[in-house]
């Protein structure tokens, strides 16, 4: 009796996990066939199947991922003809781009999108499509020096936005707003435009990064006036709704110069703040993918040593201080579901494998504890 219960017990163990298995992999007759690129184990599957662009004219390669991140968005992926026209000369290139989507079928007409030098050079951040509207060039119009303006289309491919914006000074829309204007420095500012073209936010005391978006209603920014700078978060509607620290110009004379926000040098926010030229203790910490997300952001700590890359605190909306980490640097991609992609950092300065820490700043998942630590870890920050 108990040997017929346990052969009955092994038998509907069977048929659950058959019945588990994904229904792709069973084929009428009811065998597991055979399915691409699988990994398993404790009892999941992880299945990709072949992609193939219904194309021959385009590809999908890395070669421009300085604009194009290599995934989809809004269930498109950038795609590239193979033939370029270039003059190594002048250092000048023309070459199509596409979009495709998840079957591979190409989304715009051929010749919709142009390529140039000047654009995967000094293009600062990424080209992808986002809230409807794509950057474009239409392969003519350019400015003064030859270097091509910038537009919008939208998802029908049809010319929302003309091309009227320098390369390096254009995004993609954030929260209905695309930052346009940035040019070299604050005397020149900034601005940003709605999906219809019109400026928004213009130029004025508070400066934001060119290649900067905003991320749950702000975006890091840095102000001048009176003599003093002040950094934090401006909102949609072009104030500075928190600031994190200021100091005087002159107070900030002979520091030594440690990065640049906007062209200008920044000075050594630790030696100033223990010298205490300095109001506050937390630096915005600048992402192409947005500063906050899931209403949290990560600051620079100028509390907790001497090394820009390695102490960091983390801030609510409200800007109070809700967690800190060290050893570690964050990936660009800000929090999702409550964790945060960091790089760790061992005391020499190297590469200690990846993980993930929580709004308090707690590890989590460290690579190194992981059964399979080699699965995924090159996908990057979401």
């Amino acid at each position: 009796m108990k040997t017929g219960k346990r052969v009955l017990s092994l038998s509907l163990a069977f048929f659950l996990c058959v019945a588990l298995l994904p229904t792709a992999a069973l084929a009428a007759d009811g065998k597991v066939e055979q399915v691409y690129d699988v990994y398993q184990g404790d009892g999941f599957y992880i299945t990709a199947r072949p992609y193939t662009l219904k194309s021959t004219r385009y590809t999908i390669g890395n070669s421009h991922n300085y604009n194009f991140d290599g995934r989809f968005h809004d269930g498109m992926i950038a795609v590239w003809t193979d033939n370029v026209d270039e003059n190594y000369v002048n250092r000048q290139f023309v070459q199509e781009y596409n979009f495709a989507d998840k079957d591979g079928n190409i989304l715009f007409p051929d010749g919709l999108f142009h390529g140039h030098y000047d654009i995967y050079s000094n293009h600062e951040g990424e080209m992808n499509p986002s809230e409807g509207m794509i950057p474009f060039w239409d392969g003519e119009t350019k400015d003064a020096s030859d270097h091509p303006l910038l537009g919008f289309v939208d998802y029908s491919g049809r010319e929302v936005i003309g091309c009227k914006y320098p390369a390096s000074t254009i995004t993609p829309f954030h929260e209905g707003l695309s930052n346009v204007f940035g040019t070299t420095g604050p005397s020149q500012g900034f601005g940003f435009i709605n999906k219809s073209g019109s400026l928004v936010i213009s130029a004025g005391p508070i400066y934001v990064r060119d290649w900067l978006g905003f991320s749950d209603g702000l975006i890091p920014c840095h102000s001048y006036e009176n003599g003093v700078y002040t950094y934090g978060y401006m909102n949609t509607s072009g104030d500075l709704a928190l600031k994190l620290i200021s100091y005087n110009a002159e107070d900030a004379r002979g520091y030594e110069t440690l990065r640049n926000f906007d062209g200008s040098g920044v000075k050594d926010y630790w030696s100033m703040y223990a010298d205490g030229k300095i109001s506050g203790y937390l630096a915005p910490f600048e992402s192409e993918k947005g500063a906050f997300s899931g209403g949290y952001a990560v600051c620079y700590d100028l509390r907790s040593g001497n090394k820009l890359d390695y102490n960091f605190a983390i801030i609510d909306k409200s800007g109070k201080l809700v967690g800190t980490f060290s050893d570690a640097e964050p990936y660009s991609g800000g929090f999702h579901d409550g964790l945060l992609r960091v790089q760790f950092i061992d005391n020499r300065g190297n590469s200690a494998g990846c993980g993930f820490v929580n709004t308090k700043g707690e590890v989590v998942i460290r690579e190194s504890d992981c059964a399979n630590p080699t699965v995924g870890w090159s996908a990057g920050g979401n």
